[in-house]
């Protein structure tokens, strides 16, 4: 007799997590889509999750319980070899899905047999359920390849995925105790299709006692790593993880700020090194650009989305880079001229291009005249 397993399977792991955890239990049984497995991992908390846990007594949810704490990675791949879901549903214990986060989910995937990893968005709310911001990764599946290459573009507690696809893999690196998810998304794109549903169907929390909040510098640094063998796998030859870094810190800021933000940041640190990095993450970026046009091919439109996107951070480096020294500043503002010759005459190619020749004080001095013919 054929044994009937869940279609889903939704993998938790809680540690000292009893403040939140009632609220992310009761979204996940709360779902319109009720063919579910809900494996719980308590990771030796000596708080009162395990009582909170005990106090559920709905047959989907299996408790497992870790005698002393393991860490998220190794707790997760705990659940993925207990999964007997077709496919499996992550959940952090301070996050709250949506009602039809799972159907919404199952029914893309379902509907796109070669995606084997699905995000989705998200509303970032505060310990107390305040609204703060939204986060809306690219949807267009090779633009999130793109950014993916440098940066983790897929919230971990918002993601299903294919769970024969992810075993086969080998699920998380052990060696990893931080950005676990970025090093395991990095692989499964590297030989098959990853998607964004945009649609907000979580509530991603942050609040001082997170995992993204503490250990956030480890994170970094891990995810560095994971950016640095993904572009080293794609050129195939040795990359500076230093550029790398360098390349990231750019990206990341520039996504949390304005680039006059982040201009006036650099000009504090008027120094040889600082035009240096720029010019180094700059090459990089270029390099990994011409291998992407000419590994992956992209069709006339997802050409111009990615070079779009590719001219539109080489324009902020130029600039920045403007700002600390001129000399050398035209080499990295070409890159971005000659992925798309009509850039030219955007107003920030235009206003770089005067930084170089008047100098970036003169330029700053006369901001509002360039401001009003739109040079700003």
């Amino acid at each position: 007799m054929k044994l009937k397993y869940p279609k889903v399977s939704v993998l938790m792991s809680v540690y000292n997590g009893e403040k939140y955890l009632r609220e992310a239990i009761d979204s996940i049984l709360n779902q319109t889509f009720k063919d579910f497995e809900f494996i719980i991992i308590n990771d030796g908390s000596t708080d009162r999750t395990a009582q909170i846990l005990k106090s559920y007594h709905n047959p989907r949810i299996k408790i497992i319980n870790n005698q002393k704490n393991l860490g998220l990675t190794k707790s997760l791949n705990i659940g993925i070899k207990r999964a007997r879901g077709e496919y499996i549903a992550r959940q952090d214990a301070d996050d709250v899905s949506l009602p039809t986060r799972l159907e919404r989910q199952l029914s893309y995937l379902e509907a796109h047999s070669n995606v084997v990893i699905l995000g989705i968005w998200a509303q970032v709310i505060d310990e107390k359920g305040n609204f703060l911001w939204k986060m809306c990764p690219p949807t267009n599946p090779l633009l999130l390849k793109w950014r993916m290459l440098f940066k983790n573009n897929l919230i971990h507690s918002a993601v299903m995925f294919e769970a024969k696809k992810i075993k086969q893999l080998g699920g998380y690196n052990l060696g990893m105790a931080q950005a676990q998810d970025y090093d395991l998304w990095s692989r499964v794109m590297m030989c098959h299709d990853i998607a964004q549903l945009p649609e907000i169907l979580i509530h991603w929390r942050i609040h001082p006692g997170s995992i993204s909040t503490n250990y956030f510098n480890d994170q970094i640094y891990t995810a560095d790593r994971t950016a640095c063998s993904n572009i080293q796998y794609l050129l195939n030859r040795e990359v500076s993880l230093e550029g790398v870094r360098d390349l990231r810190t750019l990206l990341y800021e520039r996504s949390l700020s304005s680039a006059e933000r982040l201009n006036r940041k650099i000009l504090n640190n008027r120094s040889p090194s600082s035009a240096k990095c720029l010019y180094r993450a700059s090459n990089i970026l270029h390099d990994v650009y011409i291998t992407v046009m000419d590994q992956w091919k992209p069709n006339f439109e997802n050409s111009r989305i990615i070079t779009k996107d590719y001219a539109s951070t080489i324009k902020t480096i130029a600039s920045m880079h403007a700002n600390i020294k001129r000399k050398g500043t035209f080499h990295i503002l070409k890159k971005a001229i000659q992925a798309n010759k009509a850039s030219i005459f955007d107003a920030s190619i235009i206003k770089c291009i005067l930084k170089i020749f008047l100098g970036p004080s003169l330029v700053s001095k006369y901001h509002s005249y360039f401001k009003r013919f739109h040079l700003s």
